[in-house]
């Protein structure tokens, strides 16, 4: 039980750690851009 809660506890970060990392480049990438 604990094992499934794990995996699906680092699934939902590893997703919410590339939201992030995304959200940080385009705030990088669009002032340079426009």
């Amino acid at each position: 039980m604990l094992i499934v809660i794990a995996v699906q506890r680092s699934e939902y970060s590893d997703l919410y750690g590339l939201l992030v990392s995304t959200r940080k480049l385009v705030k990088v990438v669009l002032p340079i851009a426009s």
